[in-house]
């Protein structure tokens, strides 16, 4: 049953994605886009319950080229997926769909209306959002912002990742350092102390690369 609506879902969806722009990685099962600085990645599957119910289970992704060469052979997790897969920031869609459309996205091989749905969060609510934080720029806006009810993922070492390496690249010293302080204080935790020595790792690396050199007036660009 799971594979019949697979493949209903990629009948539908296959099409409606590539009038959006975005091309279909078979080896990966993810549409991928680019915009800007970023190449946006949309996962799209179908869930089983044990309910025999069946859901339209959906991701998405931004990444950004800069960023990840920049920060790759500092960073242990992302060595481990791959550069072409290291994706910045992930979202269940579910964070971003309204609710109408998080709460009937339930298929069966008689009822589409689910792809309907899909379609309609997807061009409506994934992709404005994919859109707005494609800018590097209003992305380090959000996650420098010190209140964490407006960061846009709750993941700290994503979060720690990204301003870790935008503020490394731009030289900006103050910023680093209080990205570092934040990240540390996660770190500290029990949770957080698992992550210790791969994200002190990109901190060491970073600063090494891009800003010890700046301070002592090497020109970065040679």
């Amino acid at each position: 049953m799971k594979r019949d609506l697979c493949r209903i879902l990629d009948e539908r969806i296959n099409p409606f994605m590539s009038e959006l722009g975005f091309k279909f990685r078979k080896s990966k099962q993810d549409y991928r886009r680019s915009s800007g600085e970023a190449i946006q990645v949309v996962t799209i599957d179908v869930l089983a319950y044990l309910s025999r119910s069946y859901r339209i289970a959906s991701h998405c992704a931004l990444t950004f080229p800069r960023l990840v060469d920049a920060c790759f052979e500092h960073h242990a997790y992302g060595q481990a997926q791959g550069r072409s897969d290291f994706q910045i920031v992930n979202l269940n869609c579910d964070e971003i769909y309204r609710s109408d459309i998080s709460a009937n996205l339930y298929l069966s091989a008689d009822d589409t209306s689910a792809i309907h749905n899909l379609k309609i969060g997807i061009q409506e609510d994934v992709l404005p959002f994919l859109d707005r934080y494609s800018d590097l720029s209003t992305l380090i806006q959000n996650l420098d912002d010190p209140n964490w009810r407006n960061w846009i993922t709750s993941d700290p070492l994503a979060r720690a990742t990204v301003r870790l390496t935008y503020h490394a690249l731009e030289h900006d010293r103050p910023a680093f350092d209080t990205a570092v302080d934040d990240l540390r204080k996660y770190l500290d935790t029990p949770r957080g102390a698992v992550h210790a020595e791969v994200m002190e790792a990109l901190v060491s690396g970073l600063s090494d690369a891009h800003l010890s050199k700046a301070q002592q007036g090497v020109d970065l660009n040679t």
